[in-house]
């Protein structure tokens, strides 16, 4: 657990890390390591296929609208993922994809808490 640092109290101390990147070090109000890195995380949208799902594009536009929360983003992505066979055509969200940690999605399990399917 993080000590005082070099003289320096220890809320001081973690207080010069990004709130966040501190949360995802802690447990239960206690602190266990230091974040060494971050990354950015965006979302980009492909408005030809939303539009040809029937889905209005601009309902992702966060500045204007807000988040999009997860339920509301599966439901589109079943709606975009189209399959020929055995191979996909269309592929909606894949969170994991590029996504080097599993923990960052629940072992690439997304559970909804409306329904009873889970994702994979």
């Amino acid at each position: 657990m993080i000590e005082e640092f070099e003289d320096q109290p220890k809320d001081e101390f973690l207080a010069q890390w990004l709130g966040f990147t501190i949360g995802e070090v802690s447990y239960q109000g206690k602190t266990y390591g230091l974040p060494h890195d971050t990354d950015a995380r965006g979302m980009f949208v492909n408005r030809k296929m939303l539009t040809g799902a029937g889905i209005d594009p601009d309902e992702f536009d966060w500045e204007h609208n807000g988040p999009v929360s997860m339920d509301r983003m599966w439901d589109v992505s079943e709606r975009i993922t189209k399959k020929s066979g055995g191979n996909y055509t269309h592929m909606g969200l894949l969170p994991w994809y590029g996504e080097g940690w599993p923990f960052a999605w629940g072992s690439a399990s997304v559970r909804r808490t409306s329904t009873s399917r889970t994702r994979r």
